[in-house]
């Protein structure tokens, strides 16, 4: 079990001085699917519940000291958006008041789900959100998007990997400048443990921390890459197709931005990822997802050279 980093008291007192209501904390409950911050649903003793972020990765915050603020400016701009995301009640950006670097907001209904019934449904459901976000055209946020990793001075070891020589042929593709794209409001880790459902619907995204400006097909690629390594390259193209239905003529797809995604996500052999198995996928293998990822990254290839 997740160590509680959470102090009752302190994020209590915050949260009157924060609010002006005198409301106190009569249930702590953790929240599992995420693996750098830690998450947890407050009952209060009145009104709806809250939830509260702390962020408790001190390599991250040293990397990016504001990302308490990070949050809660991106969920102000998700606000105005045509999709649900949680409203912002309070952040601590330092940490000063709660011990750590904290945000509040409120709590949406609705769970992560890994094992959907019928699967074109969830589909179209993930690739109908998105592209709402992105036609939200009108959103906009001071918050920049940046490449994780640019590819240069990369030698990793592809020892793992069946098609080495196409990963390096990969990494050498995203060196060169990208192609003309669209640009907009971004989530930036769109994948499907930050989309909640309800009796088969989507009821609204959360984990806004990395939400910027950019390329709109950086969220479709790095979707992508989390629905291969979930289920398979067929899943990954199915969730493309019916994006690129809902937007249409604004449709900014290109597969330069799914090498990206490969080439910000992959330092080392890959590994099944704790947010999955927290929320109880199983079947899965750290050989399964090197075989899945080489199989995606040759299905990318072959779309750069259509």
């Amino acid at each position: 079990m997740r160590k509680l980093t959470l102090d009752v008291t302190k994020v209590e007192t915050w949260l009157s001085n924060s609010t002006g209501l005198q409301r106190s904390i009569v249930q702590v409950t953790p929240l599992l699917g995420g693996i750098s911050t830690a998450m947890y649903q407050l009952d209060l003793s009145e009104g709806a519940p809250i939830v509260i972020r702390q962020f408790t990765n001190k390599a991250w915050l040293e990397e990016e000291p504001e990302l308490a603020r990070h949050e809660a400016d991106s969920l102000r701009s998700a606000a105005r958006s045509k999709i649900t995301a949680p409203a912002i009640i309070a952040y601590d950006g330092d940490g000063t008041a709660c011990g750590l670097p904290t945000v509040a907001m409120t709590h949406l209904s609705g769970k992560v789900e890994l094992h959907p019934q019928n699967m074109e449904s969830w589909l179209q459901g993930l690739a109908d959100t998105l592209a709402k976000l992105h036609s939200s055209t009108e959103v906009t946020t001071d918050w920049t998007y940046y490449r994780y990793r640019k590819g240069t001075g990369i030698e990793p070891d592809w020892s793992w990997s069946s098609v080495p020589d196409i990963w390096t042929q990969a990494l050498a593709r995203i060196q060169l400048p990208p192609p003309p794209t669209r640009t907009g409001f971004i989530h930036r880790d769109y994948h499907p443990n930050n989309v909640l459902w309800h009796n088969g619907q989507v009821t609204g995204v959360v984990d806004w921390v990395n939400a910027c400006n950019g390329p709109l097909a950086a969220d479709t690629g790095h979707c992508r890459i989390n629905l291969a390594l979930l289920y398979g390259v067929k899943e990954a193209d199915r969730f493309l197709h019916y994006y690129r239905e809902f937007m249409g003529k604004d449709d900014p797809y290109h597969p330069y931005w799914d090498l990206v995604s490969l080439g910000d996500g992959v330092e080392g052999p890959p590994q099944v990822y704790k947010g999955w198995t927290d929320l109880g996928l199983t079947g899965l293998s750290n050989q399964l997802m090197a075989e899945r990822l080489d199989q995606y990254l040759v299905s990318v290839i072959k779309r750069m050279r259509i």
